[in-house]
C-alpha cells in the first residue's frame, strides 16, 4: 500500500505508521516498530511507547535479556526525545547491568552510549 495520500496506511512490515493495530508485541518487531513509529510524519509516541512496554513485558516473561536490552534501548530513545531522561536512565541502566560479558557487541555498545549521553 503506498503512502500516496493524508491518512492512507503506510505498512511496514506488519506495521502501520497510522497506528492501525496491526503491529505484534513480539520482541523481535522492536526495531521496525521504532523506526515506524518514531519516523513518521505523525509520530505517534503513545502508540511506540505501548509498542515497547508490550516488547518489554514479552522480553521479560521469556527470559530474554538481549531482547529486553533491545526494548530498553527503543524506550530510552523514545522517552530521552521526550525530555524524560531519568525515566530513561532508570529502565535502561538496570538491564545493561545484568550483562556480565559480551561488551563488544553492538546491542552492548549502543547501550553504553546511550547511558553515557544520559549522564551528561
Amino acid at each position: 500500500m503506498p503512502a500516496s495520500g493524508s491518512g492512507r496506511r503506510r505498512p511496514r512490515g506488519d506495521f502501520f505508521c497510522d497506528g492501525s493495530r496491526g503491529a505484534r508485541s513480539t520482541p523481535g518487531s522492536i526495531a521496525l516498530a521504532e523506526k515506524s513509529c518514531l519516523s513518521c510524519p505523525s509520530g505517534d509516541a503513545a502508540e511506540a511507547e505501548a509498542h515497547f512496554g508490550r516488547a518489554l513485558a514479552n522480553a521479560r516473561e521469556q527470559k530474554a535479556q538481549s531482547w529486553e536490552l533491545r526494548a530498553a534501548m527503543s524506550m530510552e530513545r523514545l522517552w530521552r526525545d521526550q525530555g524524560k531522561r531519568q525515566q530513561a536512565q532508570d529502565l535502561l541502566a538496570p538491564v545493561y547491568g545484568w550483562f556480565t560479558e559480551g561488551f563488544d557487541t553492538l546491542d552492548l555498545k549502543e547501550a553504553k552510549t546511550l547511558l553515557d549521553e544520559l549522564a551528561q
